[in-house]
Order: structure tokens, then C-alpha cells, then sequence
């Protein structure tokens, strides 16, 4: 698969191609480690897939998508899916959360305290 990918594209031509993997995997390692178990659950089938293919194509599995591949290629591009939609959650809510704490913040945790006497005579 590596040398096919030189021999067809030339070095300028695999950089890129092997950037595009690399990103994959940088991104599928992160949902692997989510909180989120979805988002481990996508990042973690999309890793295993990719590891998958990237060691098969010592031998004799090819970069470009085909039939056999197919499965590798929906993991893929379902991990990039969920990456982004946890992305963009991230960006929208984190602003809200911030002023929620900031406007409880200001207030004092107890505002007062009162003691009842009782006489016990």
C-alpha cells in the first residue's frame, strides 16, 4: 500500500495522504478517550478499523476506497461526524455555562445564618 501510494502519487502526492490518515487517527484517538460514551464508542470502532487497514496495507490492502474497504470508510467518516458535532456543542455551551457560574459566583453561598434559642427552664 505505501509504496503503490509512491509509486502512483510521488512523494508531494502521498504527503497529503498520509496527513489525511494521521488527522483520522489523531481524532479517533481523542473520542476514544471521550467521557462520552457514544463518542468512545465512534472513535473507538473508527481507531480499531483504521489500525486495521493501515496494517493490512503492509501487504496488500490499498489507500483508495473499494468494495472491501467500504466498512473502514463509513467508520471514518461517521468518527469525523460525531468529532464535529462534539465540537460544535462544545463551542455553542461553553459560553452559557461560563455565565451561569459567573452570575452565581457573585451571590454568597449562605446569605444568612439563624440560630433558634430554646429556654429550657
Amino acid at each position: 500500500m505505501y509504496l503503490e501510494t509512491l509509486l502512483d502519487n510521488g512523494v508531494l502526492g502521498s504527503i497529503p495522504l498520509l496527513l489525511f490518515w494521521g488527522i483520522l487517527v489523531i481524532y479517533a484517538g481523542r473520542l476514544f478517550r471521550s467521557s462520552n460514551r457514544l463518542c468512545s464508542a465512534a472513535g473507538g470502532a473508527a481507531l480499531a478499523l483504521m489500525f486495521t487497514q493501515l496494517v493490512a496495507g503492509i501487504g496488500s490492502q490499498h489507500f483508495y476506497p473499494e468494495e472491501s474497504t467500504l466498512g473502514v470508510w463509513v467508520a471514518m467518516f461517521l468518527m469525523m461526524r460525531v468529532y464535529l458535532e462534539q465540537a460544535k456543542a462544545r463551542e455553542t455551551f461553553a459560553p452559557v455555562v461560563n455565565d451561569w457560574n459567573e452570575q452565581f459566583a457573585q451571590q454568597p453561598a449562605v446569605t444568612a445564618i439563624h440560630t433558634y434559642q430554646t429556654n429550657n427552664q
